[in-house]
């Protein structure tokens, strides 16, 4: 799971999508025509790796498979995500999902 490091630079549009595993095994976002790309989480933002939710504040407790119908946040191109946001490498995606709430 990856933390917003600067929810500054997030930008403010709807994300809309379903949980999903990416190849790297790290929590993505799987969008109507089959693509799927990382997410970087809001602050606070804490996962059970027992249980594998993710509980994020303003929203709760979401899991493989929930859909996110009102995301606020947006895409990033990898190469534009601030270089303090750590992406693990078997994570990265051409582009990068910020979802704010």
């Amino acid at each position: 799971m990856v933390r917003a490091s600067d929810p500054s630079v997030a930008m403010q549009s709807v994300v809309v999508g379903e949980l999903a595993w990416t190849a790297g095994d790290c929590v993505g976002l799987l969008t109507e025509d089959g693509s799927i790309f990382t997410i970087v989480f809001p602050p606070g933002t804490s996962f059970s790796a027992e249980s594998r939710e993710v509980l994020v504040p303003g929203r709760g407790v979401l899991d493989i498979g929930s859909e996110i119908t009102d995301g606020v946040g947006g895409f990033l191109p990898l190469s534009d995500v601030p270089k303090e946001t750590d992406i693990p490498v078997q994570c990265q995606t051409d582009q990068i999902v910020w979802l704010n709430t």
